[in-house]
């Protein structure tokens, strides 16, 4: 993997979602309904475990009952601490718009729910204690 100086932008996380399932709506396999995810953010909490965010993209194919293919953009934080007693900050979801719209604005609007996923997981990351899975 080659180095990048700056991180990715999590708006660039949402296009390619929205890019990937547009791709993929021809396809034998293909689900008209179902939620992706891109990790945004990472966090380590005191003892070592981490705490991710995640953009999310809901594809489903119903809006205002006219069966057109939409999509709803949103956040969510999970910790990966073993017997964290609070693990997710909860998922949080746009309006859906349809998936012929603009991508570059639908996935603007995930930045307001990102900035609130990752004030939780950078909050929860100073107080957990958890410890990291060993994988044993």
């Amino acid at each position: 993997m080659s180095y990048q100086p700056t991180p990715p932008s999590p708006q660039d996380a949402v296009v390619g979602l929205i890019d990937g399932h547009q791709r993929n709506l021809g396809a034998r396999f293909h689900s008209e309904h179902q939620t992706s995810g891109d990790t945004v953010g990472r966090f380590t909490n005191v003892a070592g475990a981490t705490v991710e965010v995640v953009a999310l993209a809901k594809f489903s194919r119903d809006i205002n009952g006219d069966r057109q293919r939409s999509v709803a953009v949103g956040a969510a934080a999970k910790c990966f601490g073993f017997g964290c007693a609070t693990p997710d900050s909860g998922e949080s979801f746009t309006g859906p718009v349809p998936l012929d719209d603009n991508k570059w604005d639908t996935a603007a609007g995930v930045m307001p729910l990102l900035k609130t996923a990752a004030e939780w997981a950078q909050a929860h990351a100073e107080k957990c204690r958890a410890q990291p899975y060993t994988g044993r």
